[in-house]
């Protein structure tokens, strides 16, 4: 969805230069009841959306004929159909932001954003944060899947390598031992005795796994099991510092834009707090919310928060106190967001060796039951 600068001068020279005027009064207390939904919208077109919205802004168009230039350049249909309600909207009157709070496909975190870009008069400058945001979200995403990947290939790779040895060669094995008659070695027996079950055990793993995944799908809505859940995750070796680490940068990069944009923090820590889907994280959220309703600030209700490291929370309070905020939270963001990568590139080069020694343990179990009956009747001889 890429846009030429012949074709944005071209349609400069067509349309009304003039932005949106900004407007006075304020219309925050109108989506106090605002709900965050999933979005159906994939972050990669919702980057391309806001980036290029912004970029015809800034040539010069309107809004209008910047999302008619977007149409022209949109192939998918879903995406077109998206651009021609939305141009339909602005025909008939409604302001951007009513037409995303309108659309499920938006979040209450996206529509409240622009709302404040056209009250202020800021709404090229919202847009690029939003696209920044969705830009920072898909990077993330692709650091991990791409930390992981390669070590996933390895370990479907050993599964399948460990359960052929224990289907075909240790069966075979078997025939040749039960005609020598005589006693094996206990490692032996051992590994005859799990080639004997191997099928009744991938049974028990798939059934029990179908129990936990029915289990989970009944108990999500839970609190109480969300924060359970949420909080045995973090516990994880190698990979549970990294699930709160990515949710910790989602909380920080929401909170700073909100808060740029002049967001009250109440409302910023509301908003954050549903974007999240890691409960532990949207509950402490909800906490620091009820004290600052309560007259306390935002440090006061984090101060005890234990998933929080106190370098952060430290920081969040000098924020608070030279009311600067917004500008170190999104400090903070980049760190964490390098942080979050490198812990990546840490877990992927770590889970290689540890699952290559997997395999290794395996095979070598195997091996050696195998062929220590074979040894032994070679020194009876």
């Amino acid at each position: 969805m890429s846009i030429s600068i012949k074709e944005v001068q071209k349609k400069t020279v067509h349309t009304n230069s003039s932005k949106e005027s900004s407007k006075k009064d304020s219309a925050l207390t109108q989506l106090l009841q605002t709900q965050i939904g999933e979005s159906k919208l994939k972050d990669n077109f919702k980057e391309h959306f806001y980036s290029e919205i912004a970029l015809l802004l800034d040539s010069g168009l309107n809004l209008k004929a910047a999302l008619d230039l977007l149409l022209e350049q949109q192939k998918k249909e879903s995406h077109r159909i998206l651009l021609e309600k939305i141009l339909k909207e602005l025909t008939q009157g409604k302001r951007f932001s009513e037409i995303l709070e309108l659309d499920k496909q938006f979040t209450a975190y996206e529509y409240f954003s622009v709302q404040i870009g056209e009250e202020t008069g800021n709404l090229s400058e919202i847009l690029k944060r939003l696209a920044d945001f969705f830009s920072q979200r898909i990077k993330q995403k692709r650091n991990f899947i791409g930390a992981i990947s390669y070590p996933l290939v390895i370990l479907f790779t050993a599964i399948i390598a460990i359960t052929f040895m224990f289907y075909f060669m240790v069966p075979m094995f078997k025939e040749v031992f039960a005609r020598m008659g005589n006693n094996l070695p206990s490692v032996t027996k051992f590994v005859i005795r799990i080639s004997e079950n191997i099928g009744p055990i991938f049974g028990l793993i798939l059934v029990t796994s179908l129990i936990l995944a029915t289990l989970h799908l009944r108990l999500r809505k839970n609190l109480n099991y969300r924060f359970n859940l949420g909080s045995a995750l973090v516990r994880i070796p190698l990979v549970g510092p990294l699930i709160l680490e990515n949710n910790i940068l989602r909380m920080l990069q929401s909170l700073g834009l909100l808060l740029r944009a002049k967001v009250p923090l109440v409302r910023a820590l509301d908003l954050s707090s549903k974007m999240l889907s890691f409960y532990p994280l949207q509950k402490a959220l909800q906490d620091a919310q009820n004290k600052v309703l309560e007259g306390e600030g935002f440090y006061n209700g984090i101060a005890d928060n234990k998933l929080l490291s106190p370098k952060l929370k430290g920081l969040i309070k000098v924020g608070e106190e030279t009311n600067n905020l917004a500008f170190l939270l999104e400090k903070l963001s980049g760190q964490t967001e390098s942080e979050l990568e490198h812990k990546a590139k840490v877990l992927g080069n770590t889970m290689e060796p540890l699952i290559i020694v997997f395999l290794g343990f395996f095979v070598a179990l195997i091996l050696i039951a195998m062929y220590m009956p074979m040894f032994q009747m070679s020194a009876s001889y």
